[in-house]
C-alpha cells in the first residue's frame, strides 16, 4: 500500500470541501418564474400618416393593453412603410 503524501491529501481536501461549500451557497430554484408574456401587434393601413394611426388605432390599443392585469409596460413603433 503505497502512501500519499500529506500536501497532495490536504489540497485535494480542501478543493473538495471548497466545492461542498459553494454547492451549498449556490441558490437554485427548480420553478423559476418565467412569466414573460409579449403581444405583438401590426398595423397596415396603406398611406395614412403615421401621427393620424397612432391617434385613431394605437393609443386605443395601448390603452386596452394598460387595462389588462400584471401589466408593466406597455411601448409602440410607428414607421412608414412605402409600397415598391
Amino acid at each position: 500500500m503505497r502512501k500519499i503524501p500529506v500536501t497532495v491529501s490536504m489540497l485535494v481536501l480542501g478543493i473538495v470541501l471548497l466545492g461542498v461549500i459553494s454547492l451549498g451557497k449556490l441558490g437554485t430554484d427548480l420553478f423559476p418564474n418565467l412569466n414573460n408574456p409579449k403581444i405583438y401587434i401590426e398595423l397596415t393601413a396603406g398611406e395614412k400618416p403615421p401621427e393620424e394611426i397612432e391617434k385613431n388605432y394605437v393609443d386605443q390599443i395601448e390603452s386596452l393593453c394598460m387595462r389588462q392585469s400584471d401589466v408593466i409596460q406597455v411601448s409602440s413603433v410607428h414607421r412608414l412603410v412605402r409600397q415598391k
